[in-house]
């Protein structure tokens, strides 16, 4: 799911739009029971080394100047506030949040986590009569830190804590469905309950 150069600023912008919410149409589209959205890895800013190391204090901190070569440098290839030959317009807020919030630092990553947070709440909201597909946060970042990577982004070290984790959180869902369908099934009418497919209540 990497975005081209050509279009990664365009999905950045669209983010719940073009990436979340296709994921979660898809697992609308095959019936899928739960959907768990990963929260962003953390990383490690004090591990990055070369010219990095110096530029990202600069886009944390907002620096204006740094804010403003960003947004010149995207203008000046070609990303400004038109609609790029057709291709989904780019306006110039968009440009300074991206050069704002975009960068590849734990910064970035907490501002798209927040998306995702917003993304996952309000489709929770959508799943109050128990239909469709519940959907949920699997959140690793809180067992991450500068001691569980080696490259500042990768947690490998412990995987093992991560994978118990994911399979708590989904038992945990899981129960939280079941309970709600059963609700649903028992204020159901007789002739309803004849029609509901009992086999997909096996597969909670």
């Amino acid at each position: 799911m990497c975005p081209s150069q050509e279009y990664f600023l365009t999905l950045w912008v669209n983010y719940q739009k073009r990436w979340l919410q296709r994921v979660y149409d898809y697992a609308n589209s095959v019936d899928a029971k739960l959907l768990l959205f990963k929260t962003t890895n953390f990383i490690c800013d004090e591990q990055w080394y070369g010219p990095w190391k110096d530029i990202y204090p600069l886009f944390d901190s907002q620096d204006k100047s740094t804010i403003d070569k960003c947004v010149d440098y995207l203008i000046n290839n070609g990303w400004s506030n038109d609609t790029r030959k057709g291709k989904e317009a780019v306006q110039s807020s968009d440009l300074l949040d991206y050069c704002r919030h975009g960068q590849f630092t734990d910064a970035g990553a907490k501002y798209l986590e927040n998306q995702v947070l917003q993304f996952v709440q309000g489709h929770q909201k959508t799943y109050t009569n128990g239909s469709g597909v519940m959907v949920g946060i699997f959140n690793d970042r809180e067992l991450q830190s500068c001691n569980s990577t080696s490259d500042s982004r990768h947690h490998t070290k412990n995987l093992p804590a991560r994978v118990r984790l994911l399979g708590n959180t989904v038992q945990s869902y899981l129960n939280v469905c079941f309970l709600s369908r059963s609700k649903k099934l028992i204020n159901s009418t007789n002739d309803d309950l004849r029609k509901h497919d009992v086999n997909r209540l096996v597969f909670f």
